[in-house]
């Protein structure tokens, strides 16, 4: 399982990269590198994990669509450039994060064994808002993806999933670079 592992951290770092880089292919790597971590998780019994896993491919097929019909200018939820959610957007999401981790917690908590229902409830609410954010192309994703990380790293530490702890630590940095790439490079 170690090796698989290994292979499914790769495929996560280069879906980051190719993310920062706005490049397309970010969603079929992210496709491979969620399966992947579907089985992982699912061995370990982090069910919010796994069921993000699942959330992140679909979302990952509905990026890929997104990003494609893109045109110069606004074209439906994706801009050509990215851009910030305005501040209704924000509060919206915010309250989608907060309802997701409570339902999450109330679910995880019922699973015999579950390592740590809030942080992993957490961790998904907050990976599933970001992966929308970076479907619209929204600069506020990285944010997102800066806390996700965080949490990420002491929960898989927590499993003493290593390989998977260390993607984390390096996507935080990644997540900060980023924040500042997108915002360079917003549409206005």
């Amino acid at each position: 399982m170690l090796s698989l592992e290994w292979l499914a951290a790769g495929l996560g770092l280069l879906g980051v990269l190719l993310g920062l880089r706005e490049n397309i292919w970010v969603w079929p790597v992210f496709i491979a590198s969620s399966a992947i971590y579907l089985a992982i998780y699912l061995s370990v019994n982090l069910i919010g994990q796994a069921v993000l896993m699942l959330v992140f491919i679909l979302t990952s097929l509905w990026g890929l669509w997104n990003w494609r019909q893109a045109k110069p200018g606004v074209s439906g939820l994706v801009l050509k450039g990215p851009g910030w959610l305005t501040t209704a957007q924000r509060v919206y999401f915010s309250l989608v994060v907060m309802g997701l981790a409570y339902a999450f917690f109330i679910w995880f908590s019922g699973v015999d064994q579950h390592p740590n229902p809030w942080l992993d409830a957490s961790v998904t609410s907050v990976s599933l808002v970001a992966m929308v954010l970076m479907g619209m192309k929204r600069i506020d994703c990285w944010l997102a993806w800066l806390f996700a990380n965080a949490a990420s790293v002491v929960l898989f530490v927590q499993q003493a999933l290593w390989p998977t702890a260390a993607l984390y630590l390096i996507q935080f940095g990644l997540a900060y670079w980023g924040l500042r790439l997108w915002t360079r490079r917003q549409a206005f």
